[in-house]
């Protein structure tokens, strides 16, 4: 009952690594990997790099070597909501590419073929366990004198970094959205595709304004333990057997 974990960056791996054991090095199509064993179940990581096609390639890659039961994308994002600050878990329920346009997936031509998903959901199980394990790690963490919290809802993807206060008011406003990352859309209608149950958790490490970079280079190594940590705790108490896709 494998679980593959598609991560964007190394810095966003170590934290996770740090709460799992027996590693070895492995490769996955043209990605670096990680197997090995958190809260005692097997688990592979999958360093995808940034953006949707890294994603989405490193998701099939993934799934064509190690057949899953379940794939989730985990790392940092940024905050398109007042009350989402950094530091904070953002549950994904659903994803969507918010630079995708709607002409992109209309049938345009005979025999085209298009993609008649709009928003992938993520699934309820995996959405609900990482949920339950983020409300548990944030009781025993604490940045900044302020104790994180666990927000559950839309995610959006795009292969821009978003460092403009106003883009961000308007894919929040657009997509009703709570935070903002690269590769997470992508990579579910990877797993939408080979039928693979699909989740995606965030910590925010920015507000996607102009301070959006000094930001996450000053905030990862103080959040991306918390990734970890959450990671950890879901996959100890929360992974079952059964899984399905919504």
């Amino acid at each position: 009952m494998l679980t593959v974990l598609v991560v964007a960056l190394t810095v966003e791996m170590a934290g996770i690594m740090a709460m799992g054991a027996c590693w070895r090095k492995a490769q996955v199509g043209p990605f670096p990997a990680y197997t090995g064993v958190i809260g005692a179940k097997p688990v592979v990581m999958v360093e995808s790099g940034i953006g949707k096609v890294n994603g989405a390639m490193a998701a099939q890659c993934a799934i064509l070597a190690f057949s899953p039961r379940r794939l989730v994308v985990a790392g940092t994002a940024g905050s398109l909501h007042p009350m989402v600050r950094i530091g904070d878990v953002v549950v994904g329920n659903e994803v969507l590419q918010h630079d995708a346009s709607n002409a992109a997936r209309a049938q345009a031509w005979p025999g085209d073929r298009p993609d008649p998903r709009l928003i992938y959901p993520c699934c309820s199980e995996i959405t609900a366990g990482l949920t339950m394990a983020g409300r548990e790690a944030v009781e025993k963490t604490c940045l900044a004198l302020l104790r994180p919290c666990v927000h559950v809802g839309r995610i959006v993807t795009g292969d821009r970094v978003v460092v403009n206060h106003q883009k961000a008011v308007e894919l929040a406003q657009r997509f009703r959205a709570l935070a903002v990352e690269m590769e997470g859309a992508a990579v579910a209608q990877v797993a939408f595709a080979y039928n693979v149950a699909f989740g995606v958790i965030r910590i925010v490490s920015d507000l996607a304004d102009a301070n959006a970079s000094a930001d996450f280079h000053a905030n990862q190594e103080l959040i991306c333990p918390n990734l970890g940590l959450v990671i950890k705790i879901w996959m100890e108490k929360y992974i079952h057997n059964a899984v399905k896709y919504i």
